[in-house]
This record gives C-alpha cells, structure tokens and sequence, in this order.
C-alpha cells in the first residue's frame, strides 16, 4: 500500500513539473537569427543597439546585438521584424528614399558667377558632390571688366555619425548633418577690359585667368520640411592661381577672383571657399 502511495506522488510530481514546463514554454519568445538558427528566451528588453533576454527557466539576463537578429516572435504570436540596415530601422521611410539633391549657390550671383550643384548618397556618412559655376552671370556691376568662363568642384562628403548617447534619435535623414569634404577646385575665365578716352572706347587685349585648389571643406546641412536643403560652409586649403596675356604665361599674377575660391599669390598660395547653398532633394 505504501509502495503505491510512492508512486501516485511520483506520478503527480511528474505531472505537476511537465505541467510547469509546458506552461513556461508557451510563454517563451523565440529569437531567430541571420545565420538560420533560432532560440526561445523570455524577451525583457529592445533596445536600440540590442537586445536584452534569459534563457528559458534562468534568472540572468544577457543581452544579443540586434544586428544579429532577423526576426522576433513573441509568446502572444506577434511577429517583429529587425531591419538589416540600421539607418533605415531608425528613419521615416520617406526620409530614407532621399539620396539626391539638386543645388544652387545663393550667394555666388553677389561675385557675379552662378553656382549649380548635385549631391548623391553613395553610402549612409557618405555622399558625393559635384558643382559647375558660370562666371560672368551675377547682379554685381562690370563697368571696368566683363569676365566669362567655367568652374568645377568636386568632392567626397564624410558625414559625422551621431554620439552613442544620441544613437538612433537625430537620425532621420542621409542628406543632413556636418561634414568633412576634401574637394578639387578648377576655373577657367576670361577677362576683357573697357574704359572711356573721352568719347572713344578702348578695348584692351582679354586677360584669359585660371585657379586650381585643394581644400578642406567643413559644412553643415539641414533638411528642412522633408524635403528641402540648406547647407553652409567654409573651405581652406591650397591653390595655384595663372593668368595669360596673348602668348605670355604669369603665374605670379596676384591673387584671383572669387569664383568659387579665391588663391593667394604664388608666395602665399592659401585658397578660401565659402558659401551657402539651397537644394530640393528626391
């Protein structure tokens, strides 16, 4: 009689553990990761950067990068989905569409040249740039000189990543932030000089001016309702600046105009870059 009293707590304490340990796992979420194996834990925690859980049955937490997950289902049947880029998880999905931006110089037109640019995404912190001026078309006055001509920039934009503590909330945009932008700088511009000897005009031979520069651009953009751009900066660096007159080459001709960068003279050859630019982007 004992012996069967034994074995009923037994069974019953059998019972009672397989009961608990169904009941635990019907609650257990199930983690499923990119390398195609998965794993039941009970999820605490999602976090930005990872995720925080305890193994079925244990008290310790421990935590998995979020990186590594593809996808989470929950013990309620609900399913969550982790992005493989992290910029697009932590971006509205229209913001994340914009990688173009299609620019002009508002401030050129003031040294009569007219500056138009084009910005790409090539990957999130990085976009390429590239700008042709027209010299000769602005609002400033040429009463003693008309110039024409060409001028190309081209560049790398590094944009800065945001801080760990503001990881994941200032990041709504890939065309927006601050930045380092080593850039080429080429112009090709012609200068005809006119002036009154009494009622006679005087046409002197044209003053044909190039500029060639390495800077270092630092910069701001911001995206302004979804759509529109605004970028400063302010560039330094290094440049050569020519001028020729008939067959004549000086390349100690002073420093140049400002069309998109202004160099010094051979014995001091800094070159300066500045501007503020308005954009749409798509």
């Amino acid at each position: 009689m004992k012996t069967l009293k034994h074995i009923g707590v037994f069974i019953g304490m059998f019972a009672l553990v397989n009961c608990s340990s169904a009941q635990t796992s019907a609650l257990a979420d199930t983690l499923y990761f990119r390398d195609g194996h998965s794993m039941a834990v009970q999820l605490d925690e999602i976090g930005p950067d990872a995720l925080i859980y305890r193994q079925v049955g244990e008290t310790l937490r421990r935590s998995v990068a979020k990186s590594e997950i593809a996808r989470i289902t929950l013990h309620s049947g609900e399913m969550i989905k982790i992005a493989l880029e992290p910029m697009d998880a932590k971006m509205p999905p229209q913001a994340a569409k914009l990688k173009h931006v299609l620019k002009v110089d508002i401030l050129s037109p003031v040294t009569n040249h007219l500056v138009l640019g084009y910005e790409q995404v090539l990957r999130p912190w990085m976009n390429v740039e590239a700008k042709v001026g027209l010299i000769g078309v602005g609002i400033a006055k040429q009463e003693d000189a008309k110039y024409s001509g060409v001028m190309l920039k081209a560049g790398i934009k590094f944009i800065t990543r945001p801080t760990i503590a503001s990881h994941g909330m200032k990041l709504n945009a890939l065309l927006q932030g601050g930045y380092v932008k080593p850039e080429l700088i080429y112009s090709s511009y012609t200068m005809k000089s006119t002036g009154l000897n009494g009622s006679a005009t005087l046409d002197q031979d044209p003053v044909k001016s190039g500029d060639f520069a390495f800077n270092l651009v630092l910069g701001k953009q911001h995206l302004l309702g979804g759509a529109v751009t605004v970028d400063t900066f302010f560039g330094l660096g290094f440049g050569m600046h020519w001028s020729r007159t008939s067959d004549e080459v000086d390349k100690d001709a002073g420093s140049s105009k400002l069309f998109g960068v202004m160099v010094g003279r051979s014995s001091f050859p800094i070159a300066l870059s500045a501007g503020m630019t308005f954009g749409v982007a798509f």
